[in-house]
């Protein structure tokens, strides 16, 4: 069975990219380019990944306002407050260009959250990422942030 994986991202070059090489690799991948079809997949539409991938910046749409998105500098930080409400535990990977200070530091990392600047992280390596990641043992959790 192949694991499965959705992507929270607008933008849609190197997504594209990321989603071509994880799906040679055989996931199974959804893309979800907006905040409004986000926000309906975690309320349930029946289907739970094995890993979310999730940008930062994004525009906020009508369902979140402007304000609590920093104007949209940090969508995807409330995006990612809202998941954690429905699955506290599903492992995430922020992959991000924004590497302000100020704007990461709102973002409440955990154990199973880990942050990738997108500059650094090359399509298939982002399939190496996620493979460590869904075997990652929880008992040697030293560099998981």
């Amino acid at each position: 069975m192949s694991k499965s994986v959705v992507i929270i991202d607008d933008e849609h070059g190197t997504t594209d990219l990321y989603v071509k090489a994880l799906r040679m690799a055989e996931f199974e991948v959804r893309h979800i380019d907006n905040v409004k079809d986000a926000l309906a997949h975690f309320q349930g539409d029946g289907s739970t990944p094995d890993i979310y991938i999730l940008d930062l910046m994004m525009p906020p749409g009508d369902e979140i306002k402007l304000e609590e998105s920093g104007f949209g500098l940090s969508t995807g930080i409330v995006l990612y407050r809202r998941l954690r409400e429905k699955h506290p535990n599903l492992p995430v990977i922020i992959l991000t260009s924004v590497s302000n200070p100020e704007i990461l530091g709102l973002l409440p990392l955990d154990d199973n959250t880990r942050r990738e600047a997108k500059i650094d992280v090359m399509p298939f390596e982002l399939v190496e990422k996620i493979k460590e990641t869904l075997t990652y043992d929880r008992d040697n959790a030293a560099s998981f942030n």
